[in-house]
Formats: structure tokens, C-alpha cells, sequence
């Protein structure tokens, strides 16, 4: 699947290519496994997307870029490990707490190589209003 959008005249090129089936974090539940690539103005970075739908359709994709761009920013408003952990109501000593702050970090850290001009703060609101997020 691949659509794009247009935020503030700026094209965001989303793909996805299914990865087959997954149960994430330990989970009971089955997932599709995603990877999901954003381009803007040429540069791209991918992650990884769990979903239970079967086929990724446009909402979804644009659902994944929203979900990533959480991540963004809970790594940016907590980057203190104590912090995240409190803001999120982890054991800050869990290996559950770690992981999550890791995995924000690390979409933080793909964000800063691709952001551009582009506030992901305001993008996010943006599909919020826009889109069903």
C-alpha cells in the first residue's frame, strides 16, 4: 500500500510492505507485522507496525504515521528515563519500561533525520483534525 499527503504543501510519501504475522511484546493476541517508510523531500526512514487488520489500507497507513509520531513525542516531552516511566505509569526498574522508552527514543532519533521544517507536534494535530487517528 502507498499514498501520500500533503501538510502544509509539504508531500509525505507513506509505504507499507507486510512482513507476515506477529505476536508483538509477548502478546497473546496475532498482529500483522508492517514495515512502514515515510519520505519527505526525499529522505526516508521505516519502522515497524502492528496491526489486526489484514490488509493496510490508506487509513491505516496514515493511523501508522500518527502512532509513530506519538512515539516522537513522548520520547521529546520524557526524555529523562524516571520521567517517562512516571508519565506513563511504568516501574521505572521494568524491563517493560525500558523497552518502550527505548523504542520512543529511537523514533525520536529517526524523526531528527527526516523532520525538515516539519513540527511533528503540529503534524500530529493536523491529523488529528484531518484524518480518523
Amino acid at each position: 500500500m502507498a499514498t501520500t499527503i500533503r501538510y502544509q504543501g509539504t508531500p509525505i510519501h507513506l509505504t507499507s510492505k507486510r512482513q507476515g504475522v506477529a505476536y508483538p511484546w509477548g502478546g497473546r493476541y496475532q498482529k500483522e507485522h508492517y514495515r512502514v517508510f515515510i519520505t519527505i523531500e526525499g529522505k526516508r526512514v521505516q519502522f515497524e507496525y502492528y496491526t489486526p487488520a489484514r490488509m493496510m489500507t490508506r487509513d491505516e497507513l496514515i493511523s501508522a504515521l500518527h502512532c509513530f509520531l506519538l512515539d516522537v513525542y513522548a520520547y521529546d516531552a520524557n526524555t529523562d528515563l524516571r520521567d517517562f516511566a512516571k508519565e506513563f505509569g511504568y516501574d521505572v526498574e521494568s524491563k517493560e519500561c525500558r523497552t518502550a522508552w527505548r523504542g520512543c527514543r529511537h523514533a525520536y532519533e529517526k524523526w531528527l533525520g527526516i523532520k525538515n521544517c516539519i513540527e511533528y507536534n503540529r503534524l500530529i494535530n493536523w491529523l488529528q483534525e484531518n484524518f480518523r487517528v
